[in-house]
């Protein structure tokens, strides 16, 4: 019915439901029509604000690249960006350089980029820095390091070099870009800076250097004087003569004293001073000290007294040489300025929570009746050469550089020093220092040593000690030290032979007979040092017996002591000499017949048992006395073992460790032998140089059988006395 519409209805067509139907399609079309029209202005904001985003995203992106363009283009140092590839040959190109580049260098853009870095290395540059940059490339890690380039004009210059990987978002490396920092100032300033120091080390050097030429050109007649005056204290002599010679050496020994303090001044100011950390008992170094120094208090009529409060610890470990040497110039002092009363030590316990356990902090107090010192001078009293008053220096003597040299070692002990003082009545001079806590069996027997150079004992008589028959070469170039030695050695009874420089020694020692040779260390030629390193060298071949070394030197500056045992030189002898050190050197390296030891030696005429040391440890230990004589002689047996063990299997480190405490240990019972041959053994194998087998064994032949048969002897001596004490 062509293009015709029909309706069928299975009704009668209601109007009224027509239009109804109508009405909802209309609603219908028209809440759709609502839907996407909303949906559509949706979609078309949607689009409008990502469009926006994407522009915002562009613009910050763009605006981020500006800056760092800016930041780049304006920075000071140097920033190069390459690409990752062609490393090795001819090198990664160049696509960028930032302005600073150009100006460091010289360079224009354009003749840079396409280049690879190496236009900037200098001929100068080193290659093991490049090394490592090619390989930090090529492994695609960071480098930094400093290198030398060089300008378009061919200038040298450093710099700080930094260079990193850049990836992509796969992260393989597609480009290097570093950063070069012109350090050429700083390492000019560090040129100078260097060369500053080296100045300063050289002044050093050289300041050392004269120190200990002038302590030998000063020591070398000072040894003449006071070698001969005591040669001729030891002759007879009427009162006016002796007292003229006592004069002569005080004066003498005076000197000494100003020098010695002169060059522990230099070598605190030097920083060359070291601080010692040793075991010792304190009561015992100030009681010393006091019965040192009480025939001086009791020539002016004054007391010397000393307190200890009971807190005080009995064992510590610190400087006890310089501990005694501040305490002898403080003490020194208050006898010298005192004319009536008294002198006080005392010693206190200063709480300090800032130490630890193991810690304590002492207060030493030297207090005095005498002169006092005006207000206005305290604090002038620590400078170096000063004094109260110059009229002091007139009336009193004295340079000066005690108290200064008092208030460095202080510091150098951790304390502090200072003064209280009222003209007329009095000073005390207090200092402190910090300590560790120790115990006895800890404590080596050598800690009061250094107390000798402070002793103002007579002069032995060389007489009493006899080393007859005993072979000596002394290589000694100076005529009046030779002399000195030459007396002293023919007065116990030795044959000298005198040579003068140190080939003589060499040419003389092969040729002849020596029991013990004295050595100079500066001499003509060859020195003393170069002799005993030669001489050495020939025992050790076979082609020379082994011979005892002793090093005479003046020198007494830090390391002398060790440049002499590493030479080969077995012990060391000071200059001016001081004939009781001679004479116990000696009696440590002179052996002679079967027994180890010159039949007239001191050490063979020595008793067993030095009974008064004997009684002076029983009066302190009493009723306990003979529990401790079984528990010495039980350890003396245990202490000889370890010496045979450490023999046989060539342990100088085990011989030394059982040697060293058996010394001790006898010496303060009053095994008097044990002591000395004790000694003898552990100076054989001293463990500040390396062992001298030959001579070792040579020795120990005889001294470990001399060792045993004396504690045999003295096993019984002590036995008895203690079974007398019990009953």
């Amino acid at each position: 019915m062509g293009g015709e519409w029909h309706l069928h209805f299975n009704r009668p067509i209601d109007s009224n439901f027509i239009g109804f139907k109508i009405g909802h399609l209309i609603l219908f079309f028209g809440f759709a029509l609502t839907i996407l029209a909303t949906w559509g202005i949706f979609i078309i904001l949607k689009a409008l604000g990502e469009a926006k985003t994407e522009r915002d995203e562009r613009r910050m992106i763009d605006e981020k690249r500006r800056l760092m363009e800016a930041v780049v283009t304006s920075a000071t140092d140097g920033v190069i960006i390459t690409r990752a590839d062609q490393i090795d040959h001819p090198g990664p190109e160049i696509i960028y350089v930032n302005q600073a580049q150009l100006r460091i260098t010289g360079y224009e853009a354009h003749e840079i980029i396409g280049q690879s870095p190496r236009i900037f290395q200098s001929n100068h540059v080193d290659r093991t820095i490049l090394d490592n940059i090619k390989s930090a490339l090529r492994e695609g890690l960071a480098f930094r390091g400093e290198l030398l380039n060089r300008t378009k004009s061919g200038k040298e210059y450093w710099i700080d070099l930094s260079i990193v990987p850049v990836r992509n978002d796969q992260g393989v490396i597609t480009h290097f870009a570093s950063l070069q920092r012109d350090i050429t100032e700083q390492r000019q300033q560090q040129a100078k800076l260097h060369d500053v120091t080296q100045q300063a080390e050289a002044s050093a050097r050289l300041k050392s250097e004269f120190l200990a030429t002038m302590s030998h050109e000063i020591r070398t007649p000072l040894n003449g004087i006071i070698g001969m005056t005591n040669l001729i204290l030891g002759s007879q002599l009427d009162y006016e003569q002796r007292h003229q010679a006592e004069t002569t050496l005080h004066s003498a020994e005076t000197l000494l004293h100003l020098l010695n303090d002169i060059l522990d001044f230099s070598k605190i100011e030097a920083g060359k001073l070291d601080i010692e950390n040793i075991g010792f008992n304190l009561p015992h170094l100030v009681e010393e000290l006091v019965d040192m120094m009480a025939p001086q208090a009791r020539r002016k009529g004054i007391e010397l007294l000393m307190r200890i409060d009971q807190n005080v610890p009995q064992y510590i470990a610190s400087d006890p040489a310089r501990l005694r040497q501040i305490l002898f110039n403080l003490v020194g002092n208050a006898i010298k300025f005192t004319e009536k009363g008294f002198v006080r030590i005392d010693i206190s316990e200063t709480p300090d929570f800032t130490l630890s356990p193991e810690q304590t902090r002492l207060r030493i107090a030297v207090t005095d009746t005498g002169i006092g010192i005006k207000a206005d001078k305290l604090d002038l009293i620590f400078g170096k050469f000063s004094q109260a008053d110059s009229s002091t220096t007139r009336e009193y003597g004295g340079s000066g550089l005690g108290l200064a040299i008092c208030k460095q070692l202080s510091q150098l002990m951790g304390g502090s020093i200072g003064v209280e003082s009222k003209v007329n009545a009095g000073s005390t001079f207090w200092f402190t220092i910090i300590a560790e806590l120790a115990n006895q069996q800890d404590l080596p027997d050598d800690t009061n040593k250094a107390s000798n150079q402070f002793r103002n004992n007579p002069p032995i008589q060389l007489t009493d000690y006899h080393f007859d028959g005993a072979s000596i070469l002394l290589a000694e170039d100076n005529p009046v030290n030779a002399m000195v030695f030459t007396q002293a050695l023919e007065k116990m009874g030795c044959l000298v032979t005198h040579v003068t420089d140190g080939q003589q020694a060499l040419m003389t020692a092969s040729t002849g007979h020596f029991d013990l040779i004295l050595l100079d260390c500066q001499m003509p030629v060859l020195d003393g040092y170069s002799a005993a390193g030669s001489l050495r060298e020939d025992m050790t071949k076979g082609l020379l017996k082994s011979i005892p070394i002793i090093a005479l030197t003046a020198n007494a500056m830090k390391g002398d002591r060790e440049k002499c045992l590493t030479a080969g030189m077995n012990d060391y002898l000071t200059k001016p000499l001081n004939f009781e050190s001679l004479v116990k050197t000696m009696a440590r390296w002179l052996k002679k017949d079967e027994t180890g030891f010159s039949a007239n030696s001191p050490l063979t005429t020595t008793q067993e048992i030095n009974w008064a040391a004997f009684d002076e440890c029983a009066d302190i230990l009493g009723d306990a006395m003979p529990e401790m004589v079984g528990r010495f002689l039980t350890s003396v047996a245990g202490y000889i073992d370890k010496i045979a063990d450490s023999y046989e299997k060539q342990d100088a480190v085990g011989i030394n460790k059982a040697s060293h405490p058996l010394r001790s240990s006898a010496a303060q019972i009053g095994a008097q032998r044990v002591s000395i041959i004790a000694e003898a053994i552990e100076m054989l194998t001293l463990t500040d140089r390396p062992p001298d087998w030959p001579t070792i064994q040579f020795e120990m032949e005889k001294l470990l059988p001399d060792l045993k048969q004396s504690f045999q002897t003295t096993n019984s001596h002590l036995r008895e006395r203690a079974k007398n004490m019990d009953s």
